[in-house]
């Protein structure tokens, strides 16, 4: 959502909270509140899991599946930026990344940005962090840095870097070379894994806020024994848009130079892909057996998500960057049983932007600030939830592309081609350009008005002509021609 969310009164949220939630009684609001735990992936196609709509035929995950089965379920939810550091930005701040300096990857995130690890830090949580940052910069990997915007515990945080092994030398973390692969104690997923349960065995009895960041299944694309092996690429789908002729897409989701690759390694690829997704189910398993026997399954709240998604091969495609849904669409799963009906799934459109606001009401967390671009998600829990007004619109800007989301359409605006608008009811493939049936004609209005206020209101590089700043920020150097005008344009013309 565009407007910046005003939170109502301490009363007011709580008795918000009671009405839209199934809760089992009135006096858990004046019971201490509950942990935060996330865990969050990388590059993590939602079609990789099991529990959701359209997903792979051989995806296999059945612990988050049980995440989202005693659960909410989100069946459209946008990463704002599907790269790796503006998306971060979004979901940790609740604002869009060019409003934090994050629009592009490796640009440090301003200092004076608030994070979800402020916010709970100011309300009393302990708060930590273990895994891939991606928000400090070029440091590489960049262990404990020294902004650790709240998460006070932050020894096992590391910039930026993708290694398949960790080890400890004098109780200091050291990654290997990207050719070594770890064992079950020091592959990189496990070690974090790991360090995550020690820190909710240790906390035990207090309020904390901890946030697991696993680096895969981002590449290399390989993974220790028995994962490596586990999938054979002879049995694994194959996307129907991976042949599409080049003349049947947009110009930006155009095969990528250099991976033009045969369906043999897509199938290889793939394989290992789902390899590495299946590690990360099972210690999504062991870390919720680590709650259960600790005791504090029913006072933590899990979230599981992902900062974007991966295109393997749909398109011709890999990784991210672009705003089709096997890029842009993430999965996000929230569990927790005493105030979420089982089983709840919302389809409404909701991004990034949207996480703070409704984890800290949800959680009954004491913040106010209107900066916070989202809305809480609460009342989309209930029942009733027909009758909740909601905005049900994304916004997503990445380099040169903007795109609006809503249920039905996407209607998306390039440097590089002309627009194009998916009708996602008729078309769930975004294969179909609708931009120039006059059909279409009110509903391009509509979308481009709503973009037109997202990119002005938020000083959007697309709108602002600052692309050429951030790359310079970004590498040093200068780059010519990277301020465009006909993005504008277009949004210009046709929201009037």
């Amino acid at each position: 959502m565009l407007l910046p969310l005003k939170h109502k009164s301490k009363a007011v949220l709580l008795a918000a909270v009671s009405l839209a939630l199934p809760l089992k009684s009135m006096a858990q609001s004046s019971q201490k509140k509950p942990n935060l735990l996330i865990i969050h992936t990388d590059e993590q196609s939602f079609r990789s899991l099991s529990c959701y709509d359209n997903s792979w035929k051989e995806a296999n995950t059945p612990h988050i599946d049980k995440l989202a089965n005693e659960g909410v379920r989100f069946e459209n939810f946008y990463a704002n930026h599907p790269v790796c550091t503006p998306s971060r930005s979004a979901l940790l701040t609740g604002r869009y990344a060019q409003e934090v300096q994050s629009y592009f990857n490796d640009i440090p995130m301003a200092g004076e940005a608030v994070t979800l690890g402020h916010i709970f830090k100011q309300n009393g949580y302990i708060t930590g962090y273990v895994g891939k940052w991606h928000l400090d910069g070029h440091d590489k990997p960049g262990f404990d840095p020294k902004r650790n915007f709240g998460f006070e515990d932050n020894r096992y945080m590391f910039n930026r870097g993708h290694w398949k092994q960790i080890a400890e030398e004098n109780g200091q973390p050291q990654v290997k070379t990207y050719k070594e692969i770890g064992d079950e104690q020091s592959y990189t997923t496990d070690f974090l894994a790991r360090k995550t349960i020690d820190f909710i065995r240790q906390h035990k009895g207090q309020k904390w806020c901890h946030m697991l960041s696993i680096p895969d299944p981002h590449g290399p694309d390989v993974d220790r024994l028995p994962y490596n092996t586990m999938y054979d690429g002879e049995d694994v789908s194959v996307p129907e848009s991976f042949s599409l002729l080049e003349t049947d897409k947009p110009k930006w989701a155009s095969q990528q130079k250099g991976k033009k690759d045969p369906e043999a390694r897509l199938r290889h690829t793939k394989a290992r892909y789902l390899g590495m997704v299946k590690h990360i189910d099972d210690c999504v398993g062991q870390i919720m057996q680590a709650l259960k026997e600790s005791g504090q399954m029913e006072n933590t709240v899990v979230v599981f998500t992902s900062d974007h998604g991966d295109m393997m091969g749909e398109f011709g495609r890999y990784n991210k960057g672009i705003p089709l849904d096997a890029s842009a669409k993430v999965a996000h799963i929230i569990h927790y049983p005493p105030r979420i009906k089982k089983r709840t799934v919302v389809n409404e459109v909701l991004s990034n932007v949207d996480f703070i606001p409704s984890l800290i009401d949800l959680m009954g967390i004491d913040y106010t600030d209107e900066a916070l671009r989202g809305e809480s998600v609460v009342p989309l829990l209930s029942e009733s939830r027909s009758d909740v007004p909601w905005g049900n619109t994304a916004f997503i800007s990445v380099g040169k592309l903007v795109a609006v989301v809503t249920p039905q359409y996407k209607l998306v605006y390039s440097e590089v081609d002309e627009p194009w608008l998916y009708d996602r009811e008729k078309d769930p493939g975004e294969v179909i350009n609708h931009f120039n049936d006059a059909a279409y004609g009110p509903v391009i209005k509509e979308l481009t008005v709503k973009l037109k206020n997202y990119l002005v209101s938020t000083n959007d590089p697309n709108w602002t002509g600052g692309l050429g700043e951030l790359y310079r920020i970004r590498t040093g150097k200068v780059k010519n021609n990277v301020e465009f005008s006909s993005l504008k344009g277009y949004v210009e013309q046709y929201a009037r």
